[in-house]
């Protein structure tokens, strides 16, 4: 089983809202068609796909139990000189409790050529679905990225 981020693409009048899910499943087409299953009705699109088998450093193993050092989502907000809207992303840290995670957080957001980076949001992934969620130090296995089109062919739209 792996761990999934999936991004989803509400749209609205003008503009797109987004929703970000994790998942656990066998394979990235596994996650998505457990995601149409539970929004069947709603008016989305998938926007990408992360498999998250490594992050700062650590492997991503589901089934095992947690200990000492836990999987965080962080929410990311900045803004580029000369471009009226903000800007997101998500950084995945791993660290032993909220307060250091947000500290790495805040270290690699000074990195960024960014105007006002700051966290709106910091999640602890423990548990998905059920599934405990651990980090192990290890080799670094590659993360998977799908996006839309890339959906829509695996999904056979």
């Amino acid at each position: 089983m792996k761990l999934y981020l999936i991004s989803l693409g509400m749209d609205t009048h003008f503009d797109e809202k987004h929703r970000y899910l994790f998942r656990v499943a066998a394979s990235p087409r596994e996650a998505l068609l457990a995601v149409l299953k539970e929004m069947e009705g709603e008016n989305f699109h998938f926007d990408s796909l992360t498999e998250i088998n490594y992050a700062d450093g650590r492997r991503i193993e589901v089934g095992k139990p947690p200990e000492g050092e836990f999987l965080f989502s962080s929410f990311v907000g900045y803004y580029i000189k000369g471009e009226p809207v903000e800007r997101h992303g998500i950084i995945f840290v791993v660290a032993s409790d909220s307060n250091k995670a947000k500290e790495k957080v805040k270290g690699l957001l000074k990195t960024l050529d960014a105007i006002s980076p700051h966290v709106d949001g910091l999640m602890e992934l423990k548990e998905i679905g059920g599934y405990p969620i651990a980090t192990s130090p290890g080799s670094s296995v590659p993360n998977l990225f799908l996006y839309h089109d890339e959906i829509k062919k695996l999904l056979g739209r």
